[in-house]
């Protein structure tokens, strides 16, 4: 995914680098944020440096950056070790700061969520 300026949404970390893993067997706390906007283009913009400065903090494991193909929703799949993790990164002032941009051109529909069964399809 490229951001507005066409550089990605995250830089490549160092190796080894945790994996996103969606099963029930991981032990992480999941973070879905469906974000409603006219200006998806705008709103990643305004994403890219708050997904960054999550990436910096304590028990982050990972962040998905997904445009709708209807091109009217942004959503963000985010995992972490602890919600203790995320509570302590949701109280950064910086975090606060870089949102006021997000708001100006969407609206949130945060929640979090535990994997409950996870369904592969068969090898090809």
């Amino acid at each position: 995914m490229r951001g507005a300026a066409g550089g990605p949404i995250v830089r490549a970390m160092e190796s080894p680098r945790p994996e996103a893993t969606i099963s029930p067997d991981q032990s992480v706390m999941t973070f879905i944020n469906v974000w409603t906007t006219e200006r998806p283009d705008e709103l990643v913009a305004a994403l890219e440096p708050i997904v960054e400065l999550m990436a910096r903090q304590p028990g982050f494991v990972s962040a998905s950056v997904h445009v709708g193909l209807e091109g009217d929703r942004v959503a963000v799949y985010a995992q972490w070790r602890r919600r203790e993790d995320w509570q302590a990164a949701g109280r950064l002032a910086e975090l606060h700061a870089l949102l006021q941009k997000a708001y100006a051109v969407g609206t949130e529909a945060p929640a979090v969520y535990r994997v409950t069964r996870t369904v592969l399809g068969a090898a090809r």
